[in-house]
């Protein structure tokens, strides 16, 4: 089962609503809805970290049996997935929009 698949399965199965999920989480209830429709591919570690205790399970019960974080369990670098935080990817955006002889 994927990632996005044990949010929604354990989510309902708790009888909270996205919104709520989100508030305990610390993200807003969109964000919740693209972990659990697939349109945010790798969850930062923290979240899932925190999804995992507030949906009442382990990091590795989360992550296991889906191969966009299967790095994170073991494996060669060349088998990560690379995970990045918001600001990681904020930080990434930034740089691609500088000119070209900035971007060493």
């Amino acid at each position: 089962m994927l990632v996005k698949e044990k949010i929604v399965y354990s989510r309902r199965k708790m009888g909270i609503s996205s919104t709520k999920l989100a508030e305990m989480i610390g993200v807003n209830q969109g964000t919740i809805n693209r972990y659990e429709n697939g349109a945010i591919k790798t969850i930062p570690t923290e979240k899932l970290r925190k999804l995992a205790e507030v949906l009442g399970c382990s990091f590795e019960e989360l992550i296991s049996g889906d191969p966009h974080y299967m790095g994170l369990l073991g494996g060669t670098a060349t088998d990560r997935p690379a995970v990045f935080t918001q600001e990681d990817e904020r930080l990434i955006l930034d740089f691609h929009k500088l000119p070209g002889e900035y971007q060493y």
